[in-house]
């Protein structure tokens, strides 16, 4: 969609293809919207138009630039040009905030034939089998022990109520 701008105070009339943002950051917020087309090849009977009622504007055209396809050979120099060089540290913060809190199996599931190897998997996997579940209720630490009389000083018996209660345990619950 190709916009016609109007700014007064500037003497100016934007034609544009870019976003409204854009725009505003680059010439203010006030303008008034004069047009919009759909068709490029309406914008020179419209600024013609336009250039009979406003008299003395300066006419400026910001369209958005046409991306060249860049060939598989000028990808792979491309490519080879970066490769070796260790991202600066800024750079990799950016990536390490950007994938926290990600799960690599988010929005994914186990197909059936997936579940019945699972499945087959863990019979017999008796490790924890005896094992009773203790909480610190000052802190946030849970531990597994052997024999429910010999718990770790500060510690409860059971799961911590608040933990399975924001989440970090998941239960199927029957709705």
């Amino acid at each position: 969609m190709i916009h016609f701008y109007c700014y007064v105070t500037l003497k100016k009339i934007i034609v544009s293809d870019l976003p409204a943002d854009r725009v505003k950051v680059k010439y203010g917020y006030r303008y008034e919207l004069l047009n919009s087309v759909k068709d490029k090849d309406a914008v020179d009977f419209i600024k013609n138009r336009l250039l009979r009622s406003y008299h003395g504007y300066e006419f400026i055209e910001l369209f958005q630039k046409e991306k060249k396809p860049v060939t598989e050979e000028a990808r792979r120099k491309m490519s080879l040009a970066k490769l070796g060089k260790p991202r600066d540290e800024t750079t990799r913060q950016k990536i390490s905030k950007g994938l926290k809190g990600r799960s690599n199996f988010q929005g994914k599931k186990h197909n059936p034939e997936t579940k019945e190897i699972m499945s087959e998997k863990k019979i017999g996997n008796d490790h924890a089998k005896e094992l009773y579940w203790a909480h610190d209720p000052k802190g946030s630490k849970e531990t597994r022990v052997k024999d429910r009389n010999d718990l770790p000083q500060g510690f409860a018996l059971g799961r911590d109520y608040y933990s399975t209660e924001a989440g970090l345990y998941h239960f199927r619950s029957k709705i």
